[in-house]
């Protein structure tokens, strides 16, 4: 049984990229995850509102988690975003993350990405590649279900 409380975890207390722009897991379980930023001056584009490159990366990282609580590290292969609303006056972006479809190599992942109010700002459709026998997955084991 794969323990999601303990990839959040991980996740969360990691010092890498995405959480050096204030992402975090609030909520994960079987192929499901969702994070959010609270955002500040630094995540702005020129024009003010929240940069692409921003959303696009809480897209990638919120699916990758989703992804991983099949039971394995992965790696994004694909990634296709709609940006839908210009994300301006927000205060926080919230992804929540789906399986389309997980297989035994690859995993595709719809995200929402949308603001504190629940307006739309993007959806994305993430492609990742399973590390199994790669990479030691240290949180346990798939369901056979």
């Amino acid at each position: 049984m794969v323990d999601y409380e303990k990839i959040a975890q991980e996740r969360n207390m990691q010092n890498g990229f995405i959480n050096r722009i204030g992402f975090k897991v609030t909520e994960i379980g079987k192929l499901y995850a969702k994070g959010e930023i609270d955002l500040g001056e630094m995540h702005a584009n020129p024009i003010g509102s929240i940069h692409g490159g921003v959303i696009f990366s809480m897209a990638d990282t919120v699916g990758g988690v989703a992804a991983t609580t099949a039971g394995s590290y992965c790696t994004t292969v694909n990634g296709n975003i709609n940006y839908l609303n210009a994300a301006m006056n927000c205060k926080k972006l919230i992804g929540e993350a789906k399986p389309v479809k997980i297989g035994k190599t690859l995993a595709v992942i719809e995200v929402m990405i949308r603001n504190e109010n629940g307006k739309d700002i993007a959806c994305a459709t993430m492609t990742y590649y399973y590390l199994r026998n790669k990479i030691p997955f240290p949180f346990g084991t798939p369901d056979e279900n």
